[in-house]
């Protein structure tokens, strides 16, 4: 019997992880980078239960313990709760507060659990709550992060320092490589 491996590729807006389950097949799961799940209220199904019919079939109780925040269309946070009950059949969500009464149909909204995404992921592919420990497992994981950041040239300045046997680490940091995609490479 084999552990689950996960391979999992950390972008700039989104991270897209595929796993290996210990009987060998396949799996992919995609989610925002932030670790964020959106989604829009389908249904008020009374003062603390929101239904939406998206997350049918997610792990049961999965969203347990998330952080549950009701935007409005310019993104401002018009309640926020925690998930205490996540009926996987219906796609309801129950929330510890009261929700507010005049909930708009079609209510845009977030859950966060504060972890990163690529824990979020693993979590989410195993079933796991966030009260539950992960078990043993393989992770590769890769990020393009870096690379979106040279690119539109966000982040912190940085220099690089080399000698002239790694001065084709210029070309990587500028991505100036025309011959990146090359299918027929000459030495």
């Amino acid at each position: 019997m084999h552990t689950w491996e996960f391979w999992i590729d950390v972008g700039g807006t989104f991270t897209d992880c595929i796993a290996r389950t210990p009987d060998d097949r396949l799996v992919a799961f995609k989610l925002l980078s932030t670790g964020v799940t959106k989604g829009q209220i389908g249904e008020v199904l009374g003062p603390v239960r929101i239904a939406d019919t998206a997350r049918i079939g997610d792990p049961p109780r999965f969203w347990n313990g998330y952080r549950l925040q009701i935007v409005d269309a310019a993104g401002q946070t018009t309640f926020s709760g925690t998930i205490v009950d996540f009926d996987a059949r219906t796609g309801a969500l129950t929330t510890a507060e009261m929700l507010p009464p005049d909930l708009p149909p079609l209510a845009a909204y977030e859950l966060a659990s504060g972890e990163e995404a690529p824990i979020v992921a693993i979590r989410y592919l195993l079933g796991l709550r966030r009260d539950e420990p992960i078990p043993p497992v393989s992770v590769r994981l890769g990020t393009t992060r870096g690379t979106n950041a040279l690119l539109t040239r966000r982040g912190a300045r940085t220099a690089l320092v080399t000698t002239r046997g790694f001065g084709d680490m210029l070309l990587i940091g500028s991505q100036d490589r025309p011959w990146l995609f090359d299918l027929n490479i000459k030495k």
